[in-house]
């Protein structure tokens, strides 16, 4: 019987140091998560804080500035022309809108820039269906 009671008591003893145990491994365990974490959201925000210097580099180099592709998204005129420059910053939605626009001279020019550039499958049928 003194076996028995010497049992729980080391048993009762033990039980709070594994508990113990048990939660400071938690504890490293989460502060690793938080470190990997951590680590993951400033990886990403630096790669997209250079794909935007990319782009805007890319852009000023090209000659082309930010504000003619935000015209081209507007409501287009009659004549608005789309040079290459502006249609490289241009989505397809975007280019789709201001295709109906454009000259049979410009569909030709945008065609071939197209084919030798993004080779988008949606803007190459518009134009071709357009007679470019």
């Amino acid at each position: 019987m003194i076996n028995e009671i010497r049992r729980r008591a080391e048993f009762l003893a033990g039980a709070p140091l594994v508990v113990v145990q048990h939660l400071s491994q938690r504890i490293q365990d989460g502060i690793r998560d938080a470190g990997t974490a951590l680590h993951r959201e400033r990886r990403n925000a630096r790669f997209i804080g250079e794909m935007t210097v990319r782009a805007v580099r890319q852009s000023r180099s090209v000659g082309a500035s930010i504000a003619p592709a935000v015209a081209v998204v507007e409501p287009l005129g009659s004549a608005t022309a789309v040079s290459q420059a502006e249609h490289d910053h241009l989505g397809v939605a975007e280019l789709i809108a201001a295709i109906p626009e454009m000259s049979a001279g410009e569909r030709t020019v945008l065609l071939a820039a197209e084919r030798a550039g993004r080779n988008r499958t949606r803007i190459i049928t518009l134009l071709e269906q357009l007679g470019a």
